[in-house]
Protein backbone atom coordinates (compact mmCIF):
# COMPACT_ATOMS: atom_id res chain seq x y z
CA UNK A 1 0.00 0.00 0.00
CA UNK A 2 3.25 2.64 0.67
CA UNK A 3 3.20 2.71 -2.97
CA UNK A 4 -0.06 4.03 -4.01
CA UNK A 5 0.00 6.20 -0.94
CA UNK A 6 2.98 7.73 -2.92
CA UNK A 7 1.57 7.83 -6.09
CA UNK A 8 -1.96 9.38 -4.58
CA UNK A 9 0.51 12.14 -3.00
CA UNK A 10 1.75 13.41 -6.05
CA UNK A 11 -0.92 13.42 -7.78
CA UNK A 12 -2.12 16.09 -5.49
CA UNK A 13 -1.43 19.34 -6.25
CA UNK A 14 -1.55 20.13 -2.26
CA UNK A 15 -1.33 17.62 -0.33
CA UNK A 16 -2.46 18.46 3.40
CA UNK A 17 -0.59 17.50 6.74
CA UNK A 18 -3.09 14.22 7.23
CA UNK A 19 -2.25 12.88 3.52
CA UNK A 20 1.67 13.48 4.42
CA UNK A 21 0.66 11.43 7.76
CA UNK A 22 -1.06 8.98 5.60
CA UNK A 23 1.80 8.26 3.42
CA UNK A 24 4.36 8.19 6.29
CA UNK A 25 2.63 5.43 8.30
CA UNK A 26 1.93 3.48 4.68
CA UNK A 27 5.52 3.33 4.85
CA UNK A 28 6.29 2.75 8.05
CA UNK A 29 4.22 -0.20 7.99
CA UNK A 30 5.66 -1.43 5.01
CA UNK A 31 9.22 -0.95 6.07
CA UNK A 32 10.28 1.76 4.23
CA UNK A 33 11.94 3.59 6.59
CA UNK A 34 14.20 6.12 4.12
CA UNK A 35 10.60 7.20 2.35
CA UNK A 36 9.57 8.02 5.86
CA UNK A 37 12.15 10.73 5.79
CA UNK A 38 12.19 11.84 2.47
CA UNK A 39 8.09 12.50 2.89
CA UNK A 40 9.28 14.32 6.39
CA UNK A 41 11.60 16.23 4.23
CA UNK A 42 8.84 16.92 1.75
CA UNK A 43 6.31 17.96 4.24
CA UNK A 44 8.85 21.02 5.85
CA UNK A 45 9.95 21.72 1.91
CA UNK A 46 6.40 22.52 1.21
CA UNK A 47 5.82 24.52 4.39
CA UNK A 48 3.94 21.98 6.42
CA UNK A 49 5.55 21.12 9.84
CA UNK A 50 5.24 17.73 10.25
CA UNK A 51 3.16 16.45 13.24
CA UNK A 52 3.56 14.56 16.36
CA UNK A 53 2.33 11.14 14.37
CA UNK A 54 4.88 11.89 11.56
CA UNK A 55 7.57 11.72 13.63
CA UNK A 56 6.13 8.89 15.58
CA UNK A 57 5.67 6.77 12.16
CA UNK A 58 9.41 7.73 11.09
CA UNK A 59 11.04 6.76 14.26
CA UNK A 60 9.39 3.90 14.19
CA UNK A 61 10.01 2.72 11.02
CA UNK A 62 13.76 3.60 11.64
CA UNK A 63 13.49 1.76 15.03
CA UNK A 64 12.58 -1.16 13.32
CA UNK A 65 15.23 -1.19 10.61
CA UNK A 66 18.08 -0.52 13.49
CA UNK A 67 18.60 3.31 11.90
CA UNK A 68 18.84 4.50 15.41
CA UNK A 69 20.96 7.42 14.16
CA UNK A 70 18.21 8.61 12.71
CA UNK A 71 16.16 7.81 15.54
CA UNK A 72 17.88 10.44 17.67
CA UNK A 73 18.19 12.63 14.67
CA UNK A 74 14.24 12.67 14.63
CA UNK A 75 14.20 13.24 18.34
CA UNK A 76 16.34 16.19 18.75
CA UNK A 77 14.16 17.69 15.07
CA UNK A 78 11.04 17.10 17.75
CA UNK A 79 12.71 18.51 20.64
CA UNK A 80 13.36 21.55 18.30
CA UNK A 81 9.86 22.23 16.73
CA UNK A 82 8.72 21.52 20.98
CA UNK A 83 6.45 18.70 19.73
CA UNK A 84 5.47 16.82 22.75
CA UNK A 85 4.09 13.41 23.19
CA UNK A 86 -0.05 13.56 22.13
CA UNK A 87 -0.68 10.34 23.51
CA UNK A 88 0.61 11.69 27.10
CA UNK A 89 -0.81 14.55 26.95
CA UNK A 90 -4.16 13.09 26.43
CA UNK A 91 -3.77 10.71 29.52
CA UNK A 92 -2.69 13.72 31.41
CA UNK A 93 -5.81 15.57 30.69
CA UNK A 94 -7.94 12.45 31.26
CA UNK A 95 -6.42 11.53 34.49
CA UNK A 96 -6.91 15.53 35.18
CA UNK A 97 -10.78 14.84 34.31
CA UNK A 98 -10.97 11.70 36.38
CA UNK A 99 -9.48 13.55 39.30
CA UNK A 100 -11.46 16.48 39.54
CA UNK A 101 -14.43 14.08 38.81
CA UNK A 102 -13.64 11.96 42.02
CA UNK A 103 -12.77 14.86 44.12
CA UNK A 104 -16.77 16.20 43.65
CA UNK A 105 -17.65 12.69 44.48
CA UNK A 106 -16.08 12.88 47.70
CA UNK A 107 -17.29 16.30 48.65
CA UNK A 108 -20.62 15.53 47.58
CA UNK A 109 -20.09 12.72 50.46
Amino acid sequence: HWNWALAFLQKMPRPSLVAYERAISACEASGEWRWTLSLLEAMKEAGITPSYAAYRSAMDACERAKQLDWVDELQMQMRELRLEDEELMQLVAARAAADEENSWRFALG
